[in-house]
């Protein structure tokens, strides 16, 4: 994971974005504290999916 401050994901935004695109974490400081993290979209799992199916309603027997 890779850590900056404000002013330089101000300078160079789009430098961080294409780390973020190939799964790479960037975590913002402002003042010594850790703001949210820029995190990559991760794809749902099969157990993700299963896990959503197993909760559906739908599923249950009448």
């Amino acid at each position: 994971m890779t850590s900056i401050n404000v002013t330089e994901l101000q300078q160079y935004l789009p430098k961080y974005l294409k780390q973020v695109q190939t799964g790479e974490e960037v975590a913002i400081i402002l003042h010594g504290k850790l703001l949210p993290e820029i995190v990559p979209d991760r794809k749902e799992s099969e157990y993700d999916a299963a896990l959503k199916r197993s909760f559906d309603p739908s599923n249950l027997p009448s």
